[in-house]
């Protein structure tokens, strides 16, 4: 398996939906509802979702047939609509038939970056996803390179024993789709499962705890002409 680029940003977003939708955070921790949009298409190869804060889409169906999330259909949830921000899903392929969307939408707390702002303790539990260094080595002859792409995810709550719990459901959930990335071709691995510690955002209040987790996903090879 191989792609031109690894597309790291969209793998970050990817994540963040894969861990909304199993959730880790309840629909009511997150705060967000859950609902579905439908209608009938005519060999269209998009759908706009009139809904401002789209989170995740949870299924999506198609005259009755399932949709995957990267192979059948892609989401842009800051599509600019003529100044009104709406949710687009792109189909790869034009598509006929009745459809609908489940879909959560509302506030958040399960992200792909780390806050830089001051937060009061009602914004907790919650989750930062990023990406940790990866190495790349040359994967055969020709320009061909492999990299291990090493990502973390870290959980922020005032109980210890929560972070742990919630690292253990995120632990499970990744271990159960090794190869369950569309943005990735490799499989993934958990790497460390750390020690709940004070968060460094909270300045010294220690009400809030961090944990950490990483994983690395292996054997992504990038091919080029």
């Amino acid at each position: 398996m191989s792609v031109t680029n690894i597309q790291f940003k969209k793998f970050l977003f990817e994540t963040a939906e894969k861990l909304r939708n199993a959730d880790i955070f309840t629909t009511a921790q997150r705060g967000v509802v859950t609902t579905t949009d439908s209608g009938t298409l005519t060999a269209d190869t998009d759908v706009l979702i009139a809904k401002s804060n789209v989170r995740n889409i949870r299924s999506l169906t198609v005259g009755g047939s399932p949709l995957t999330y990267g192979k059948d259909y892609t989401v842009n949830y800051d599509f600019d609509d003529g100044g009104t921000k709406k949710a687009k899903v792109s189909f790869t392929v034009a598509q006929t038939g009745a459809y609908e969307a489940q879909y959560d939408y509302g506030t958040e707390r399960i992200f792909t970056d780390f806050s830089d702002k001051p937060m009061s303790i009602s914004s907790y539990p919650r989750i930062a996803i990023g990406l940790s260094p990866s190495p790349t080595v040359p994967g055969g002859i020709g320009n061909v390179n492999s990299t291990d792409v090493f990502f973390e995810i870290n959980v922020y709550d005032a109980d210890i024993i929560n972070c742990i719990e919630y690292q253990e459901a995120v632990r499970d959930l990744m271990t159960d789709n090794q190869i369950g990335f569309f943005y990735l071709e490799g499989a993934t691995r958990p790497v460390s499962f750390g020690q709940p510690i004070p968060s460094p955002y909270e300045q010294g209040k220690t009400k809030i705890h961090q944990h950490k987790q990483e994983f690395k996903n292996v054997w992504n090879y990038e091919v080029k002409n």
